[in-house]
This record gives structure tokens, C-alpha cells and sequence, in this order.
């Protein structure tokens, strides 16, 4: 199997000029290299090859992310190693998901993700993993329950929420793109009677605040300047890599 990352990317995060996606496209396929399992299991969840082009974004997605969690991971002190698998995993069952969306409607995202699981597990990826890829989404929508998360946890659902297609971006803004698409507003909406009455999107962005406003402190970082201080991470070490 090929695991080199395509250097035709369709959209590489914005800091990025034309004249750098050669080495761009060298670092993510170094980095993918370090994550064979992962990256296999990417090609059966059909997000990788020439015959699944029209699913490379998913791909392209999850690999942005990965990298992302790395580098929070790293400058925060938590495992790296599953942050980045459970990012590289957190979407590997997307195209399966939409299709079955598709099908049956906002209950076909339940019924997608326990087969994405077992397949997972039919595969021996950890426990551990499978629960961190799912981090992205709340248990719940108190505040005091969020906050006693693990670091990993927080560091996975931070980096889903501010990560749309492979750019990073703010919270807010974030949700505010995945609102313009229906399936994800029914999706939303269907965590009302789980939220007492919020909506996922609500959630996720009172969430994703408090943990950005969290690891700003941590590192030092003026309000804000999380989304900048990753970019520029992001930005040093392609540039920097051989």
C-alpha cells in the first residue's frame, strides 16, 4: 500500500504559499509513514487511492488534524502518541457515515459509528483510541464535568472543533460553517434531550472556549493566540523538516 501523501493536496491550510506544498507534501508523507496501522485503516475506511479520490479531503482532514493534536500534544505534556492516532482515526468511518445518513437519517450517525468501532476493534486498535477519537463530542454539557476531562480529551475535541477541512480557525467560526449544512443542524439539534436543552454546536463552542482559554494559560499565550501560536508551529516544522 501506498502510504505517501498526495502532492496534488486540494486545499492546504492557508499559511501555506504554492511554492511550499513540496515540502509540505515530504513532511505529511514522512509523518503519515510513522502510522501505518492508522493509515491503512484510512484506505479501508475508503478516504485513500486513486479510486477514492472524490474522499481524499476526509483524508487530507484527518492528517491536518493529526498533526495539529501533535503539536498541542507536545507543547502541553500529553501522550502524543494517542492523541495523534485517535485524531488520524476520528473520521476514518466517514464516508460510510455519510452514506448511511443518507439512508436512514440523523439515526443512521449512532448506528455508523458502533459499526466503525467493532471494525476497529476487529482490528486491534485500542480501547483507549476508539474512546479519544470519540472526544470530539461531549459526554456532557456541564462545564465541571468538561473540565475534569484528561488532557488527551480535551486536546481532541479542541482540535476537531477548530479544524474545518485543513484549516485551522476559530471555535466559533468553525461551528458557524458546519450550521449552513442541514444534516449537521439535525445532528445538532438531536443532543437537546441529552443537553438539556442545548444543541451540540452550543456545546462545542462553550467547550472549546474554556479549553482554548485553558491551554493559553498553559503556554503562556495571549488571549487569542492559540490558533496562531499552532499555525506557526505548523508552519516551522515543515519548514523545517528534511
Amino acid at each position: 500500500m501506498n502510504l505517501q501523501w498526495p502532492h496534488e493536496m486540494t486545499n492546504y491550510p492557508e499559511q501555506f504559499s504554492a511554492e511550499s506544498e513540496t515540502k509540505k507534501a515530504r513532511y505529511f508523507s514522512d509523518f503519515a509513514l510513522y502510522y501505518p496501522i492508522e493509515m491503512r485503516q484510512l484506505q479501508r475506511g475508503g478516504l485513500l487511492g486513486k479510486e477514492n479520490e472524490r474522499w481524499r479531503n476526509v483524508a487530507e482532514h484527518c492528517l491536518t488534524e493529526a498533526v495539529g493534536a501533535d503539536i498541542l500534544a507536545e507543547h502541553l505534556g500529553a501522550k502524543r502518541d494517542i492523541v495523534v492516532k485517535a485524531a488520524l482515526l476520528h473520521d476514518w468511518y466517514k464516508r460510510y457515515e455519510i452514506e448511511t445518513v443518507q439512508k436512514k437519517g440523523v439515526s443512521g450517525y449512532q448506528s455508523a459509528a458502533e459499526v466503525g468501532d467493532n471494525l476497529l476493534r476487529a482490528n486491534n486498535i485500542s480501547e483507549e483510541i476508539i474512546r479519544l477519537a470519540h472526544a470530539n463530542i461531549p459526554s456532557s454539557e456541564e462545564k465541571k464535568v468538561n473540565k475534569k476531562r484528561t488532557l488527551e480529551e480535551k486536546i481532541m475535541h479542541y482540535i476537531d472543533i477548530i479544524t474545518h477541512e485543513t484549516e485551522f480557525i476559530p471555535v466559533a467560526e468553525r461551528v458557524a460553517r458546519a450550521a449552513t449544512k442541514p444534516s449537521y443542524i439535525q445532528l445538532s439539534d438531536s443532543f437537546r434531550k441529552t443537553y438539556h436543552g442545548k444543541n451540540l454546536f452550543e456545546v462545542q463552542v462553550e467547550t472549546g472556549e474554556d479549553e482554548q482559554a485553558e491551554f493559553e494559560q498553559r503556554l503562556g499565550l495571549v488571549k487569542g493566540g492559540l490558533i496562531s501560536f499552532i499555525k506557526g508551529e505548523f508552519e516551522k516544522r515543515i519548514e523545517t523538516h528534511r
